[in-house]
């Protein structure tokens, strides 16, 4: 696409970029302009030619910001000298941020943790004496081993995050073959879950085409995501496809940087996003204006609901030997389970147990598989059961919602209901750039609930040009090997969630039973940083715990409150692989230097650890490429004939799709038990049952609904705590990644509170005042900035700092640990303080 006009005429932004050849930053040879504010996301000639004496190996940026950006890190002598962005097969993918280009500061950082280090002082102190890996080794072994002895195997938890999206070192795989040889408790998630937990229930996915094709898009709606401070690389994708004729709309209660290069902004009041979602679904299907044929097709609006039990009305309903089949009884033949699997092998339906529609041309109930023409709405009878249409069904529950009310409580003008509507319905195809905002409120999976089946009833999935959210994942498409992590006749005691984890450490019972946790690991996370309430978890869940040992790159809030520190080796010392959730591919990062001063590789140090604990057994000694090669080994990788020598060979390769043809998510069927798009819900249940109250929900979410935000919604809180609180992704950090970098620091000197002018002026502060941001939680003491970007009412932090880089206090003292009993999810958004000046 390299040098193509545009449809307006002229060069597109990237022919020119390229022509011109504007450079940025020091020694960065060839990295020319591609986005905006200093270049967050830059475009090059690839680096690969490698100067005299030098090394060039390949690595690939791991961060959770999911861009997966490939780079040359070239090497003289064992140091590596810089950093250049390496080129992907196809073009667009090719190119990097400013923070992946600083990954060489990252390596000889003095934030680095260097050996492993016991505590002397009080946790968190920053108190330390230096050990040798034989002595840590020996002490984590007996004290872990001493804990499970008297407590149980539950009592050592493995706490983790993503900070790390490689296959063998990240979160997702040696952590698990440790936590279940070692039989301890596994935290789950309870960050960003709300927004896929609602779009699985739709879709079984994201239903996020690769992201090349947004370049077939008509509309690029960006709602709840910031892309160009976030995600640069997909913001690239954005701009190219506005090249290509799209135009890119934001819906954000602040004046973003995606905002200001948007063709469209359209403010709303936080929180209330839900009810505009609610309020489209119910003109579009009152108006006629859904995809007819797609929902008929495509999804279950046509199927029937039985008014008696709220399920589907099913072929096994009246087919007692299909129902026995299904019930695992003797009938539940091998045939009928190759049935099954061959269906879903070839990209078709799984569904056995078929729906019933009611044929309106018949004028009776018939299979989904043999109508052509299904009633979307009516309530009939079937052999005596009253039995009403999903589509029906929704029409009611969405009818409540009007553009009046969506105007009059979301801050939206009837003009901008109008352009939103128009957008979903003469605009598509139609890209719902859709990400973790929203999911950070209370209400958050019903947005995603309501805007996922709009999306559906609009036709705007499984096409080109057309897709739900914007984190593509190749590895929902193609699997590595899971096995490997197995360990035969253990398994780890429990996966608790974090909220969840954190009431356990402290009453010592889960679900009504003795289940004490006194020791834990924590890996590719910095829990004590992104933990809500910050303030309970260092008074009340780590006095708890008689041992916390943390695994980190650097020194972290979380390594500063542990017992033991372990020095990880960075990413540039390390031998990976990553299928990618960025784009398509799976790439390969390859060892650039030895481990710098005593750091190990994550795998060695938890082979250590097992060894010490007499797991050696479970958890053998192999290098790296001995551990890749037994990931690789499953039958997706197998039947595409990847394997490890190939990857070293090729450095990156493509799983699905192609340049010419991008892959789109569900063009054939979703990734549903049903393999439609799914409009109803027959059996809601909570991401996560750790023992809480659910049962006032189920009924309820069934379809999309209204209810409000948590404590932005609470007036009577809303009197002493005026101010809603977002702590946002930061321009110059990945969570709480880079956050002591120096050319990062440079950028963004310190941390921020920001509020607008009439805010600001209300409370007499100006710029660069001291204030102090509190609630009834805890407080924070930062500068202010003005910024008019900002709507009344808010006052915003882009978060990622420790807690040492504040003048007093933390931002994570303000947050809360209170979760939606369905999506189980912290609401980092939903938060009430004050904010006044002070010294």
């Amino acid at each position: 696409m390299s040098g193509a006009n545009s449809p307006q005429g002229g060069l597109t932004r990237r022919s020119f970029l390229k022509t011109t050849g504007l450079a940025i930053g020091a020694g960065v040879a060839g990295v020319s302009l591609s986005t905006l504010d200093g270049a967050e996301a830059v475009q090059f000639e690839d680096g690969s030619k490698a100067d005299e004496g030098e090394v060039i190996t390949t690595t690939i940026c791991r961060s959770n910001c999911s861009q997966a950006c490939l780079f040359n890190v070239h090497a003289r002598d064992g140091k590596v000298v810089k950093l250049t962005p390496k080129e992907y097969e196809t073009e667009l993918y090719s190119g990097c941020c400013l923070r992946g280009l600083s990954m060489q500061e990252r390596t000889y950082s003095d934030k680095r943790v260097k050996y492993p280090m016991r505590r002397v002082g009080e946790r968190g102190a920053d108190q330390w004496e230096r050990i040798s890996w034989d002595e840590a080794f020996t002490e984590i072994g007996e004290k872990f081993t001493e804990i499970q002895d008297k407590y149980g195997k539950q009592a050592l938890a493995v706490s983790r995050l993503n900070g790390n999206g490689c296959a063998l070192n990240g979160a997702g795989s040696f952590v698990a073959l440790f936590a279940n040889a070692t039989e301890a408790t596994l935290q789950g998630f309870s960050i960003d879950q709300a927004f896929e937990y609602a779009a699985f229930r739709v879709l079984g996915t994201f239903c996020t085409n690769e992201t090349l094709d947004a370049v077939n898009a008509k509309t690029i709606l960006v709602w709840g995501f910031n892309p160009a401070w976030a995600s640069p690389q997909t913001w690239r994708c954005f701009m190219e496809a506005r090249d290509h004729g799209a135009k890119i709309v934001v819906v954000d209660p602040i004046y973003s940087a995606s905002a200001a290069r948007a063709d469209k902004y359209i403010p709303v009041k936080a929180g209330t996003d839900t009810l505009i979602a609610l309020a489209l679904l119910n003109r579009v299907i009152a108006d006629g204006d859904y995809d007819a044929e797609f929902c008929m097709k495509r999804s279950t609006a046509p199927c029937l609901v039985r008014r008696d039990t709220g399920m589907l009305l099913r072929q096994s309903d009246f087919d007692d030997e299909l129902k026995e089949k299904l019930a695992g009884g003797d009938a539940a033949t091998s045939e009928f389970a190759q049935l099954i699997a061959a269906r879903a092998a070839a990209g078709e339906s799984a569904r056995i147990d078929d729906f019933y529609v009611w044929d309106e041309s018949a004028n009776e109930a018939r299979l989904f598989s043999e109508c052509e023409t299904p009633a979307l709405f009516g309530s009939f009878e079937v052999d005596g059961i009253q039995v009403d249409t999903v589509f029906g069904l929704l029409k009611d529950r969405v009818s409540e919602f009007s553009f009046e009310r969506a105007i009059e409580e979301c801050g939206i003008s009837a003009e901008d209901m109008q352009y939103l509507y128009d957008c979903y319905t003469d605009g598509g195809p139609l890209w719902l750039a859709g990400m973790y905002g929203i999911d950070h409120y209370w209400n958050g999976h019903l947005w995603s609930f309501a805007a996922a089946s709009l999306s559906a009833i609009t036709g705007n999935v499984g096409k080109h040009g057309a897709t739900y959210g914007s984190l593509w994942n190749s590895g929902l498409q193609v699997s590595t090997n899971a096995s490997w992590t197995e360990v035969e006749g253990k398994a780890a005691s429990s996966d608790l969630v974090p909220n969840a984890m954190r009431d356990v450490i402290i009453s010592g019972k889960y679900q009504g039973e003795d289940f004490p946790i006194k020791a834990m690991l924590i890996t590719n996370a910095n829990t004590i940083s992104n933990e809500p309430d910050q303030n309970s978890y260092i008074n009340e869940v780590l006095p708890r715990l008689e041992y916390i040992v943390s695994m980190d790159i650097e020194f972290t809030d979380s390594a500063r409150y542990a017992d033991l520190v372990l020095p990880v080796s960075f990413w540039l010392e390390q031998e990976d692989i990553r299928i990618n959730n960025g784009n398509p591919y799976l790439a390969i990062s390859e060892k650039a230097i030895d481990s710098l001063f005593e750091s190990k590789v994550d795998f060695e140090i938890f082979t250590g650890i097992a060894d010490a604990m007499g797991l050696s057994k479970e958890i053998p000694q192999k290098s790296a490429g001995e551990w890749i090669d037994l990931i690789m080994d499953s039958k997706d990788l197998g039947q595409s004939g990847i394997t490890y020598d190939r990857l070293k060979k090729e450095k990156a390769i493509r799983l699905v799709g192609s340049k010419e043809n991008p892959f789109v998510q569900s063009e054939k069927t979703f990734p549903t038990n049903s393999g439609l798009a799914e409009l109803y819900c027959e059996s809601p249940a909570p991401r996560y049952d750790f023992g809480q109250d659910y049962s006032e929900y189920v009924d309820k979410e069934r379809m999309p609904y209204w209810e409000s935000t948590l404590e932005v919604a609470d007036e009577s809180l809303a009197a002493t705590y005026p101010l809603q609180f977002l702590q946002v992704h930061s321009r110059w950090m990945t969570h709480t990644q880079w956050f002591g970098n120096e050319s990062m620091n440079e950028l963004m000197p310190e941390p921020l509170v920001y509020l607008n002018q009439h805010e600001a002026e209300s409370r007499g502060i100006v710029e660069n005042d001291v204030v102090r941001v509190y609630n009834d939680r805890g407080y924070v003491k930062v500068r202010c900035h003005i910024h008019n970007g900002l709507q009344d009412g808010i006052a915003w932090m882009p978060k990622g700092w420790q807690r040492d880089q504040f003048i007093e206090g933390c931002y994570q003292e303000l947050s809360h640990t209170k979760v939606n009993p369905m999506s189980v999810n912290y609401n980092f958004y939903d938060i009430r303080v004050q904010v006044e000046k002070g010294e």
